[in-house]
């Protein structure tokens, strides 16, 4: 999947803060997260998820986690997501997730949106594209 075609949403408790060339968004609890527009996408066609972003916080051991539901918009639930370790140095790094390593779905009903928890721990991120 390509950038996301309209603008995301992201959870109502998100402050926005500038630094450099960058407006992060920062977050004083353990689970932020930013919602997908209506997707319609078959699953089938994805090899690869591929996310952009850059995570700074003090806290070790710092996991995003994107979910994915079908059966109806914004219905999430853990059975449906993937994890993955990022780098919290603040740096923007690209992480390469291999679908056939998770359990994203193979085939079956497309997939209606997205929802990404950059972190997992206190902090700021900024989430380029995905």
């Amino acid at each position: 999947m390509s950038a996301v075609p309209a603008a995301p949403t992201v959870a109502a408790d998100l402050r926005v803060g500038s630094s450099g060339d960058r407006e992060w968004l920062i977050s004083s609890h353990i689970d932020p997260a930013v919602y997908s527009p209506p997707l319609s996408i078959s699953p089938a066609r994805f090899a690869t998820l591929v996310v952009e972003m850059a995570v700074e916080s003090n806290h070790d051991d710092i996991r995003a986690q994107v979910f994915w539901d079908t059966t109806r918009f914004g219905y999430f639930n853990e059975t449906a997501s993937l994890t993955f370790p990022v780098v919290g140095d603040g740096g923007m790094h690209r992480y390469v997730i291999r679908l056939a390593d998770t359990v994203w779905p193979r085939s079956g009903a497309p997939i209606r949106s997205l929802r990404i928890d950059p972190l997992n721990a206190p902090g700021r991120f900024y989430l380029k594209a995905v």
